[in-house]
């Protein structure tokens, strides 16, 4: 199992909707468990809240922190993380259900109009993540379930994981009982780096969008500068083939690097990388490097090329021609989300916004083939 960050203070909120308060409410009783867990989930919450009211008795006044029993509990902290995805699903196919007739127009949402489809991008058909998602939303609409507030949400999950899941990763998946060694190696590397680079900051955290939840080792390479510097950030992706986990082996050389340019920018430069060696071979994106001046973006690209070559290490190309350089995206519906994210969100809306208006095939193929069209604008 990959690692995680640990749920924060149960108590903790946030100005946009966090999955952890609907928690935090279940576990004080102000709310009922929702019918759309199941019963493994269900289970969890009831052990929760009686440890809540331990806890509540043992300290009136104090936050209640669940990082002891999670550390002891590596399947729990799994269950926990399947319900704050489903919570997220549901507040998602809530906001797409009311914001549906107002939300911001794509290229795409020009219904019932529908967008010409080239002969090349029809070709990435043949992709099997591509291919399976289609038949995924297809499915969805032949049976009519795209209105289920969950099936809404699950379906802009759906389309991200197959913008950023390799189409090799079935496949490969298969053979990890006979990639011990390199499992264990690639662990042992991530262990190693959590306390291997004075001055800098790192943790593990997870990707919610993602259906199989493939967990990123963040470093932020100038920890005093996070949060200080306005505006979107903007991030450069490099995919590396699965036959180099070994990437990551010298991977503090290249977050010194980028150390330096963020002083010598005054930026705020984080990398992060897949946590383990299965988040690796699933995730297309390799290294994913965040910065938010434009001054350094040519710098940054300068010191990826420079660590892959001195590495010996080739960047592969970005599967479904997807662009290396993106920015994050912000608006009132999505709040900042990454580009991707944004385009998953918008095309699952238009989705909704054309049932009935176009034969449920056009619906399906229009949706995952504008959603890789979009994908490959790069960030000016």
């Amino acid at each position: 199992m990959a690692e995680h960050s640990k749920p924060k203070d149960i108590e903790k909120k946030s100005s946009s909707f966090d999955p952890r308060s609907k928690i935090a409410d279940l576990l004080k009783g102000s709310e009922e468990i929702p019918d759309f867990l199941d019963q493994k989930e269900r289970e969890l919450i009831t052990r929760m809240q009686k440890l809540y009211l331990v806890a509540r008795e043992n300290s009136p006044d104090g936050h209640v922190n669940f990082d002891n029993f999670f550390a002891k509990n590596a399947d729990a902290l799994e269950t926990y993380y399947s319900i704050y995805r489903k919570f997220l699903a549901n507040q998602l196919g809530r906001e797409l259900e009311a914001g549906v007739a107002n939300a911001e127009p794509l290229p795409v949402s020009q219904a019932p109009k529908q967008p010409e489809i080239s002969q090349n991008l029809e070709n990435y058909l043949s992709n099997l993540g591509v291919n399976e998602t289609y038949n995924y939303i297809l499915d969805l609409l032949n049976q009519g379930k795209i209105n289920s507030l969950t099936s809404v949400g699950m379906l802009k999950n759906k389309l991200y994981s197959m913008l950023i899941t390799r189409s090799s990763y079935e496949s490969d998946k298969g053979n990890l009982p006979q990639k011990s060694k390199e499992t264990y190696d690639y662990q042992k590397t991530t262990v190693a780096l959590e306390t291997a680079i004075p001055g800098m900051k790192m943790d593990y955290s997870i990707d919610k969008r993602m259906m199989g939840n493939p967990g990123w080792f963040h470093i932020v390479t100038k920890p005093e500068a996070k949060n200080k510097i306005k505006g979107p950030s903007k991030k450069r992706y490099a995919t590396i083939d699965t036959t180099r986990p070994d990437f990551i082996n010298n991977i503090s050389a290249i977050a010194a690097d980028l150390r330096t340019i963020a002083e010598q920018t005054d930026d705020a430069i984080e990398i992060k990388f897949p946590s383990d060696y299965e988040s690796f071979i699933q995730h297309r994106d390799s290294i994913v490097i965040h910065f938010k001046k434009d001054a350094s973006r040519e710098l940054v690209d300068q010191a990826l090329a420079g660590y892959l070559g001195k590495n010996n290490i080739k960047e592969a190309p970005r599967e479904l021609d997807r662009a290396k350089h993106a920015e994050d995206y912000d608006d009132d519906r999505t709040g900042k989300t990454s580009y991707s994210d944004y385009i998953c969100f918008y095309v699952s809306n238009w989705v909704g916004e054309n049932i009935g208006k176009a034969p449920n095939d056009r619906i399906a193929k229009t949706a995952v083939l504008e959603t890789i069209r979009l994908s490959q604008e790069q960030a000016s």
